[in-house]
């Protein structure tokens, strides 16, 4: 029996049955779930960003704010 080479094994198989030959590194199969997610939500990426970082600051001033009162 011949088996084809290594790579091209199915290794499971997505929601709709296609085959998956390949797994994504840990950090690449992250980011991508997080582009699925940006783009099934239709978020705007930027603006999301931007807002995220504004949130952590504020916490973060505020945390500072109450170390600074104790």
């Amino acid at each position: 029996m011949n088996r084809p080479p290594r790579a091209r094994i199915a290794i499971a198989h997505s929601p709709n049955g296609q085959p998956r030959t390949f797994r994504l590194a840990p950090a690449s199969r992250d980011a991508a779930y997080r582009r699925l997610a940006t783009a099934i939500l239709g978020l705007d990426v930027p603006t999301l960003a931007s807002e995220l970082r504004a949130a952590r600051r504020a916490v973060a001033g505020s945390t500072r704010h109450l170390a600074l009162a104790a």
